[in-house]
C-alpha cells in the first residue's frame, strides 16, 4: 500500500488499534508525512498505533502527546528531537523509535511513569542520556545502542527497579560503570560493549543475581583485576570482557558461573593458569582467552570437554 494516509482516518471516534506497517505511506514533503498524527489524536479512545516501516519522514509534531498505550514508529526516517509534549502520554506502556534520525530525548520523557519498554536504538541521539530516565519507574526494558550518546552512565538509572534489558552500546559514553546501576538487580541482560568506559569492574557485580542471558562489557577501556564476585553471576549464560585492560589472575570463582555458555576475556592482561574450576562451566562451547599473558600448561579438561566448539588461546605464553 502505498500514498498519504487519509486524514479522515481521525473521524473514526470508537478507533482502538491501527496497523499500517511496512508500507511505502510517504506523502507530501519530508516535513508533512506524518501530518496525519494531528487529526489522528481525535480518536480518543486508540490504544496501539503500529506506524513502523512506512518510509514517514520529517519532525514528530506536537500532537504525538495525544496517543496512548502502545507507539511503534520504528524503521521510518523521522528526524529532529522527540516533542517535550511526549512526557503528556502518562498511559504509554510501549514507545518503538528504533532506527530513525532522533538527534534528541527531552526531559519530559521522565514523565512516563507506565512505560515499560523505550527503544530508541539506531538513531542519532547526541549528547548526555538525560538524568530523568531514571525516573520511569515502570520501565523495563531501555534500548539506546547505536547512537553518539556522549558523557557518564547517570547513577539515576539505578532507581529503575523494573528494569531488566539495558543495550548501551556502540556509543560513545565514558566514566566509570556507576555503583548504583548495581541495585538494579532484576537485570537480565546488560550491554555497554563499545564504549569509551574507564575504571575497575565493580564487585557489587554480584548483585545481578538475576542476570540470566548476557554481561557484555567488552571493547571499553575498563581495568584492574577482575572480582571474585563475578562468581556470584550463578544464571548467566555469556560474559564478554574481551578488548579492555584487564589484569591479574582468572578468578577460580567464574567456576560458579555454572549457566555459563560463552567466555570471551581476550584482548586483556590477565596471567597466571587457565583456572581448573572452569571444567565446572559443563555447558560452556566458546572460551576465547587469546592475546594475554597466560601461563601453564593448557588443562587437560579442555581436551576431554564434549562442549567446547570454538576454542582460542592464541598469543599467550601456555606451554
Amino acid at each position: 500500500m502505498l500514498g498519504e494516509v487519509p486524514p479522515e482516518l481521525g473521524k473514526l471516534k470508537k478507533l482502538e488499534i491501527l496497523y499500517l506497517h511496512s508500507n511505502n505511506l510517504v506523502s507530501g514533503s519530508n516535513n508533512s508525512s506524518l501530518r496525519f498524527l494531528t487529526p489522528l489524536s481525535n480518536c480518543s479512545h486508540l490504544q496501539k498505533l503500529h506506524l513502523g516501516a512506512c518510509l514517514f519522514a520529517g519532525s514528530l509534531p506536537a500532537s504525538i502527546g495525544s496517543f496512548s498505550k502502545d507507539l511503534y514508529l520504528q524503521n521510518n526516517r523521522i528526524k529532529g528531537e522527540l516533542p517535550a509534549e511526549i512526557g503528556n502520554l502518562s498511559g504509554l506502556v510501549t514507545l518503538d523509535l528504533w532506527y530513525n534520525f532522533l538527534n534528541g530525548v527531552p526531559a519530559t520523557i521522565g514523565k512516563l511513569m507506565q512505560l515499560q519498554r523505550l527503544y530508541l536504538g539506531r538513531n542519532k541521539l547526541l549528547g548526555p542520556i538525560p538524568d530523568e530516565i531514571g525516573q520511569m519507574a515502570s520501565l523495563g526494558l531501555l534500548e539506546l545502542s547505536d547512537n553518539f550518546i556522549n558523557g557518564i552512565i547517570p547513577s539515576s538509572l539505578g532507581n529503575l527497579s523494573q528494569l531488566r534489558y539495558l543495550y548501551m552500546s556502540y556509543n560513545h559514553l565514558t566514566g566509570k560503570i556507576p555503583i548504583e546501576l548495581t541495585q538494579c538487580s532484576l537485570i537480565m541482560l546488560l550491554d555497554l560493549s563499545c564504549n569509551n568506559l574507564q575504571g575497575f569492574l565493580p564487585t557489587e557485580i554480584s548483585r545481578f543475581s538475576n542476570l540470566a542471558l548476557s554481561l557484555n562489557l567488552s571493547h571499553n577501556k575498563l581495568e584492574g583485576e577482575l572480582p571474585a564476585s563475578i562468581g556470584n553471576l550463578a544464571s548467566v549464560l555469556a560474559i564478554d570482557l574481551s578488548e579492555n585492560k584487564f589484569f591479574g589472575v582468572i578468578p577460580s570463582s567464574i567456576g560458579r558461573c555454572i549457566s555459563l555458555e560463552y567466555l570471551n576475556l581476550s584482548h586483556n592482561m590477565l596471567e597466571g593458569t587457565i583456572p581448573e574450576s572452569l571444567k565446572q562451566n559443563i555447558n560452556l562451547g566458546y572460551l576465547d582467552l587469546a592475546f594475554n599473558n597466560l601461563t601453564g600448561n593448557v588443562p587437560i579438561w579442555i581436551g576431554d570437554s564434549k562442549k567446547i566448539k570454538k576454542l582460542n588461546l592464541s598469543y599467550n605464553r601456555l606451554t
